[in-house]
C-alpha cells in the first residue's frame, strides 16, 4: 500500500530549506505545493550564512551547474530535490527561491525501529495502454441486500517464489498500475530493494511496447521510509510496426526475470536499455525516413557495443567498418539455440534481418522522394519498408531476451504487412494495425 497519495493535491510548510551556491550556504523557509498534473511548486525566502554585498555584473550571469536542495518538513521528515537550476538574479538580489520541479525524494524517519527480514516497497506506474496481465483479479460487488456479484479481469501480477521473493501488482485506475515487492535480505542487497521499481517499469515497457513512467516508488527500511515522487515525462505507446513482441498476454516469468536482469545492471543491461530507448526515439520521429533510418542503425550500434568495436573518429574507413554478418553469426552461436534444426531456422531469420537492415539504411541514406514505380514513396517500396521495420523490431526483442539470459529462443514468425488490416500505408498518415 502506497504511503504517498499521488492523486491528492497537498501543501506543506518547509520548516527549513538549505543549499550551497558558489560555496556559500543559503538557508530559509517556505512552502511546497504538489499537483499531480504540474508537479511540485516551491517558494522560499532564504539568506546567505554570511551577508555579502551584491556586485555581480548582470552581463556575466551564466548557466550554473545543477545543484541539490534539502528541505526539512518536520522533525522526522526530509525532502531532497536531486538536481535543479536556480534563478541566479532572484537569489542574489532578492534572496528568493521559486522552483517548479517534477521530482522530489522524501525521507521519513521512524521513532521506533522495525526489524525487517526483507527489502520491501511499492511503486505506482502510469501506462499509455492497458496490457493483459498474467494473473486474474476477482472483484466482488454488492448492491444493497442483493447477492454479491463476482467479476474477473486479467489485470494482476502475482509472483511468490519459495526463496521469499514476492511481487504483487494490480491496476488501480484506468491507466495506473501499483506494485508491491519484497526480497529477502540474505539474498539481495539494499540497493536492489530500491532499484527493483525501475526494473519492473523497464520490463513491462519492453514486453508490452510502451514507454511507462514511474510516478512513485517507496522502500521501507528498519528506521525510515524513503520515497520518490516523479511527475516528469509523458507515456507513449509503440505502434504495431515497431513493437518488439506480439504478446497477447504478458508472461509472469518474463516480467520478473527481465526486471531482475535490469536491476543487476552491467554492460548487457545497458545495451538492452539503449536498444529500447532508440526504438522509442525512432517512433517519435516526425518523418518516416528518420524513423526507418534510426531503427536500422540500432543493429550496428548494439553489435559494436557488445563486441567492443567502437567507431573511431579520424580512423580509416576499413578500420571503422563492421561486418554485421560475422557479428550476428557469433551472436547466434553464443546466445541463440545451438540445436541444429533451430540453428538452421535462425540462419534464415538472420539473413532476413541483415537484408532488412541494409535496405532501410541504404534507401534512407540515398532518398529520392519519388512516388512513381520503384520510387521511395511508391506503394511497393513503402510496403517493403514496413515489412523490414517489423523484421528488425521483432529481432531487437529477441536480442534483448537473449542478452537477458532467456534460453531456447526460437525465430518469431510474422505476417507480411500486406496481410494486416491496412488503414493506410501512405507515409505521414496512419500506420497499419495487425490482426
Amino acid at each position: 500500500m502506497l504511503l504517498w497519495d499521488y492523486f491528492k493535491e497537498t501543501e506543506s510548510f518547509i520548516k527549513r530549506i538549505f543549499f550551497f551556491y558558489e560555496g556559500i550556504r543559503y538557508e530559509g523557509s517556505g512552502v511546497m505545493q504538489w499537483n499531480p498534473a504540474k508537479g511540485f511548486h516551491i517558494a522560499a525566502q532564504v539568506k546567505p550564512e554570511n551577508e555579502i554585498p551584491f556586485s555581480k555584473n548582470i552581463g556575466s550571469v551564466d548557466l550554473r551547474p545543477s545543484r541539490r536542495i534539502y528541505m526539512q518538513l518536520g522533525s522526522n521528515s526530509l525532502a531532497i530535490i536531486p538536481e535543479v537550476r536556480l534563478n541566479e538574479l532572484d537569489l542574489l538580489i532578492n534572496h528568493h527561491v521559486v522552483l517548479n520541479v517534477g521530482r522530489v525524494i522524501f525521507i521519513q524517519r521512524r521513532d521506533d525501529k522495525h526489524e525487517r527480514k526483507s527489502w520491501s516497497g511499492a511503486g505506482l506506474y502510469e501506462l499509455a495502454d492497458k496490457p493483459i496481465f498474467p494473473d486474474t483479479i476477482a472483484t466482488e460487488t454488492k448492491i444493497g441486500d442483493s447477492k454479491p456479484l463476482e467479476s474477473f479481469s486479467r489485470a494482476g501480477l502475482y509472483h511468490d517464489d519459495p526463496s521469499g521473493e514476492q511481487i504483487i501488482g494490480r491496476f488501480i485506475e484506468n491507466k495506473y498500475f501499483e506494485a508491491n515487492w519484497s526480497f529477502p535480505k540474505e539474498i539481495w542487497s539494499k540497493n536492489y530493494g530500491w532499484q527493483i521499481a525501475n526494473g519492473i517499469k523497464e520490463a513491462i515497457s519492453i514486453l508490452d511496447g510502451q514507454e511507462i513512467k514511474m510516478r512513485v516508488r517507496e522502500v521501507y527500511y528498519e528506521n525510515k521510509y524513503v520515497y520518490e515522487v516523479n511527475a516528469l515525462g509523458k507515456t507513449s505507446s509503440l505502434d504495431s510496426i515497431s513493437r518488439l513482441f506480439d504478446n497477447d498476454v504478458l508472461k509472469r516469468n518474463e516480467i520478473v526475470n527481465l526486471a531482475k536482469f535490469f536491476v543487476k545492471g552491467g554492460e548487457k543491461a545497458g545495451i538492452c536499455r539503449n536498444i529500447f530507448q532508440q526504438i522509442i526515439e525512432s517512433s517519435h520521429q516526425k518523418s518516416w525516413q528518420a524513423n526507418e533510418l534510426l531503427l536500422a542503425t540500432i543493429l550496428e550500434a548494439a553489435l559494436r557495443n557488445l563486441y567492443n568495436h567502437p567507431f573511431k573518429s579520424g580512423a580509416n574507413k576499413q578500420e571503422n567498418k563492421i561486418d554485421i554478418n560475422k557479428h550476428l553469426k557469433r551472436f547466434r552461436e553464443e546466445y541463440l539455440s545451438k540445436d541444429v534444426e533451430v540453428g538452421r531456422k535462425w540462419k534464415n531469420t538472420i539473413y532476413e534481418v541483415v537484408k532488412a537492415q541494409k535496405q532501410l539504411r541504404d534507401k534512407n541514406a540515398h532518398p529520392d522522394w519519388m512516388f512513381s514505380q520503384g520510387g521511395e514513396y511508391s506503394k511497393d517500396e513503402t510496403t517493403k519498408a514496413l515489412d523490414n521495420m517489423v523484421i528488425l523490431s521483432r529481432f531487437y526483442g529477441t536480442m534483448i531476451k537473449a542478452l537477458a539470459g532467456f534460453e531456447n529462443l526460437t525465430p518469431v514468425s510474422y505476417k507480411p504487412v500486406t496481410d494486416w488490416k491496412i488503414m493506410s500505408i501512405e507515409r505521414g498518415v496512419k500506420k497499419p494495425e495487425q490482426n
